[in-house]
């Protein structure tokens, strides 16, 4: 399983940032120097981008947490689904990650778990 964060010669790990993340933060930012200095920031960190089969887990994804009676959005499964296929931990706070990971095969980072 990858890790997130960088340089692991220094003890951090690999962070691969979804191109549906990087575009949600930056729509947050109407104020173009605001907009030009986060994007900036972000530019360090990969793109992970998004495959075909990408959308039909997220689809299924979505499914799944329908039939348990958990609504997932869209870019949220989306970003379940990518992760999932590059075997990667979602690090966020949102808690509706929380309620995805009991139906999905999906790891977030500082839960203490692996897949």
């Amino acid at each position: 399983m990858r890790e997130p964060l960088a340089n692991r010669s220094h003890g951090w790990r690999r962070c691969d940032l979804p191109g549906p993340i990087r575009q949600e933060v930056l729509s947050g930012c109407s104020e173009q120097a605001k907009f030009e200095r986060l994007g900036d920031k972000l530019s360090c960190f990969e793109n992970e981008p998004m495959l075909d089969s990408d959308y039909v887990c997220a689809a299924e994804f979505h499914n799944t947490c329908r039939k348990a009676g958990v609504q997932g959005s869209h870019p949220d499964v989306l970003i379940c689904a990518c992760g999932y296929r590059v075997e990667a931990s979602i690090y966020t706070k949102y808690k509706d990650f929380q309620r995805y990971r009991e139906g999905l095969p999906i790891s977030l980072y500082g839960a203490g778990e692996t897949r």
